[in-house]
């Protein structure tokens, strides 16, 4: 903030002094004014223009502060000050290429600017030049070994790079630097998760809580409370922060909170109405951050000869959504459909290579901005944009907000809507879908005929590289449960019925596999739910591929589903390898997946309505040999007919409803039918 005016009148500078005044004490409507004064006396008075870029920075007017500032920089194209807002500016829009630019013409003009050095850093951090972020951090505290914001920013590099203890140990020095910077607690909180440092996390967080008590904590230490399996100190964080009036400010806080909102113990409405609450805040904070982008459609795609398909997602490479569109992409009719992949990341892999190959075009645009992807996506004339991300990691929903497709669809990596008002239509089928679930989501439900998955063929191991009961320390007469379920998943009230099912059928055993499994926090936190016998219970630290994964299927009997939250890969895995599954049904998407896939294979007496019946089918399976070899042997059948038929009429049914849409929202438009 510029502080002292140069060369200016005796009037000029008592107004300025006044405004700064006004700003440093909070008083932003007084503060504005008197700098809008100032410019109706001297419209190219800088100091005064980079104020107010602050003024409207610091209250989340993305669009007025750039205004200023960039008047400013006209003005003064060499002010450090401005450049620097506007490079902040222009990283908290979206824009990390375009804030680069700026924080180095800054630097060029004051290279021994400590703060410069960093906020460039963290703009090539969003730029995934993780190299070069280092370096940029690290000058920083050179310059300033006491800028708590520098040591801050290094931690994050260290921890995309996968270095947690060096994460951990500069986030403890801004933390010294600073101790009163939230964030750094929030930040500090989830590494020490990841790094397994779990008992620290969870007193640091409750640290946090005494200290601070805002929403920002409060999600942040509900995280922590969920990663580290105490749901009875996160359900009462999670129920106060849906009480809270979230502004444009604290939507990013919202989005965390909204990510873990599906296993908790919210009633569905509740979860239902924060998801719209999110997706508006969404819409007015792009509004907020970008110009207006006005996409018209008119006579666009009259010339087109097949229908453009664009995916957005962060996942196409190994994991769970890139398998599953990876079935999707190669059952696609390519005559009459164009597909465009939007990569959110920069991973490839050998699921990356395939797609690639199999698109009509593949545009990696993580270092984008979310106006600049828009306008991509605008170019390259996409009838129909489908997200693929919902809120998991790395999504980028602001883009979807600008509308820059007619048709916009989500589905398939996120079990729930994204309240977005722009997003018109969710992938799901009837099976996960409870009785009035048209209430629950803001987009129109798309229902598939059969499940909403498609069915991903696995690699599966031999048999020399199959797991055996003497590996993990289990005698071979007795039955074998597993849950290779993330550990958030295993609330509070499924637990003490897996105790149940465990102290009933004798001889029995639980394993579990899970992030920090093997650590002797969570090993702790787990059997505290348990009445059976330690030994009983097994925890298997994550394998290193998915091979071996699924070769520890060999030796369970029966896999046991979390509730309320279900699995769905994890479910579907269980399922191809060759192991019932039983599931709890419930009224909403993340609890009937397990239902859904089970249903489509001909296996719904594994399916029970209460906790009850699932204690007896569980039981009944177990203890009798006879009716369990009867269902593997459906299973694997049906397993079998639906590899055999492939993915193709999934992908017919997906691709006949995006037709139906498309010729519907034509029509309405009065546009011209397309030719295919």
């Amino acid at each position: 903030m510029h502080r002292i005016p140069s060369k200016k009148s005796g009037e000029l500078k008592q107004i300025f002094q006044s405004a700064v005044a006004a700003q440093i004490s909070g008083d932003a409507k007084k503060a504005e004014s008197l700098y809008l004064r100032i410019l109706s006396i001297r419209s190219d008075h800088v100091p005064s223009l980079n104020n107010l870029g602050t003024l409207h920075l610091q209250s989340g007017d993305l669009q007025k502060a750039s205004r200023y500032l960039q008047q400013a920089i006209v003005h003064k194209p060499d002010d450090v000050d401005a450049l620097n807002n506007m490079g902040i500016v222009l990283n908290r829009s979206g824009d990390p290429s375009g804030a680069s630019i700026h924080f180095r013409r800054a630097l060029k003009k004051n290279p021994s600017d400590a703060q410069l050095h960093t906020n460039l850093g963290s703009a090539l951090n969003a730029l995934g030049e993780l190299k070069e972020a280092e370096i940029r951090h690290k000058k920083a505290i050179a310059f300033d070994p006491k800028n708590a914001k520098a040591h801050n920013n290094l931690a994050l590099v260290y921890k995309e790079t996968g270095r947690l203890e060096s994460a951990v140990s500069s986030l403890k020095e801004a933390l010294r630097l600073d101790p009163d910077d939230e964030k750094t607690y929030f930040n500090l909180g989830d590494t020490l998760v990841g790094a397994g440092k779990l008992e620290e996390a969870v007193s640091l967080s409750e640290s946090a809580l005494s200290k601070f008590g805002s929403i920002h904590t409060i999600v942040g230490a509900a995280r922590v409370f969920i990663e580290t399996g105490h749901w009875g100190k996160a359900d009462p964080l999670i129920a106060l922060a849906a009480q809270h009036p979230f502004a444009i400010s604290e939507s990013d806080t919202l989005r965390h909170l909204v990510l873990f909102l599906n296993a908790s113990g919210l009633p569905r409405g509740e979860i239902a109405r924060l998801h719209s609450v999110c997706g508006d805040l969404i819409r007015a904070r792009i509004q907020a951050r970008c110009s207006p982008l006005h996409f018209n459609f008119t006579d666009r795609f009259n010339q087109l000869k097949k229908i453009r398909i664009g995916y957005v997602s962060p996942d196409f490479n190994h994991h769970a959504v890139g398998f599953f569109f990876r079935e999707i992409l190669r059952n696609h009719d390519k005559r009459n459909f164009d597909i465009f992949c939007y990569a959110l990341t920069e991973r490839k892999d050998a699921v990356t290579r395939e797609i690639m190959r199999n698109c009509s075009g593949f545009h990696p645009v993580s270092h984008l901005s979310d106006g600049e992807i828009a306008e991509k996506i605008f170019a390259d004339r996409i009838q129909i944009l489908v997200d693929l991300a919902g809120y998991t990691r790395n999504n980028r929903l602001d883009l979807f907000a600008l509308k820059p497709a007619p048709i916009q669809i989500t589905g398939i990596g996120y079990p729930h809507g994204t309240g977005l008002p722009e997003m018109d239509y969710r992938i799901t089928d009837s099976f996960s879908e409870g009785s009035n679930a048209d209430d629950e989501y803001r987009e129109k439900l798309l229902f598939m005929p059969g499940c909403f998955l498609p069915y991903p063929n696995f690699q599966r191991p031999s048999d020399s590289e199959k797991t055996t009961r003497e590996m993990i320390g289990i005698p071979n007469d007795s039955i074998v449960f597993v849950s290779f379920n993330a550990w958030h998943k295993l609330r509070p009230e499924v637990l003490p019925l897996w105790s149940r099912i465990l102290s009933e059928v004798p001889n029995s055993y639980l394993v579990f596999s899970f992030r920090h499994a093997r650590t002797d926090y969570a090993q702790k936190q787990v059997r505290s739910h348990f009445t059976v016998e330690p030994r009983r219970i097994i925890f298997l630290k994550q394998t290193e591929t998915d091979l071996e994964h699924r070769a520890r299927y060999s030796a369970a009997d029966i896999a046991l589903d979390p509730f309320p939250y279900n699995g769905t890969t994890t479910s579907w895995e269980a399922l191809f390898m060759g192991v019932p599954v039983i599931t709890l049904k419930g009224d909403r998407h993340v609890q009937r997946t397990t239902y859904s896939l089970l249903a489509n294979l001909g296996l719904e007496d594994l399916t029970s309505e209460t906790e009850e019946a699932y204690f007896r089918i569980a039981v009944s399976l177990a203890n009798h040999p006879e009716k369990r070899e009867s269902v593997r042997q459906r299973l694997r059948q049906a397993v079998q007919d639906v590899l055999q038929a492939g993915n193709r009429e999934y992908v017919k049914s997906l691709e006949h409803a995006f037709l139906e849409i498309w010729h519907r929202y034509e029509s309405t438009k009065g546009y011209l039918q397309n030719e295919a």
